[in-house]
């Protein structure tokens, strides 16, 4: 159960994301989309790189004009204890920002503490989304919702 502090904070986060989906919406109409990343560089952390969601992502960061580069964390050797910290370290030096899908929690937590730039976990914080809150997207198609929350979540991470 949050603390009232946390509550307040959740929901702070969730009228940023929403304000952030809704200008996103607003100017992709404009056709102003494609800019908004351009010359970023996201990797992708994934070992399901045909999976829904890491195709969800690339759809999303891409529509933005990311460049989305696909990384099997067990090729990278982040699994590997004697290698993960360096390899966490060169991932923070290669990308603006790093997505990743179905990763063991204390390994999420290593990569967002070590790496030096913005580790999201989109498919946890759609899971997380109050479904109430889901609905104040501008947007009413379930797949259309997902990328532009995932589009929210990126744009965010990269401002920060």
């Amino acid at each position: 159960m949050p603390t009232p502090y946390q509550a307040t904070l959740i929901a702070t986060e969730l009228a940023a994301l929403l304000d952030t989906a809704k200008a996103l919406q607003s100017a992709g109409m404009a056709s102003h989309g494609r800019s908004l990343l351009r010359n970023k560089n996201i990797g992708l952390l994934t070992e399901h790189p045909d999976g829904a969601a890491a195709t969800r992502f690339i759809d999303a960061a891409q529509e933005l004009g990311a460049q989305v580069s696909l990384i099997r964390p067990q090729h990278a050797g982040l699994f590997c204890p004697s290698t993960t910290l360096a390899t966490t370290r060169m991932l923070g030096r290669l990308y603006d920002a790093i997505e990743c899908q179905d990763l063991p929690p204390e390994l999420l937590r290593q990569l967002q503490l070590q790496c030096g730039t913005p580790v999201l976990d989109s498919q946890s914080s759609l899971a997380t989304c109050p479904p109430d809150w889901v609905d104040k997207l501008p947007v009413t198609e379930q797949a259309a919702r997902e990328r532009l929350l995932v589009q929210a979540l990126l744009m965010r991470a990269l401002s920060s």
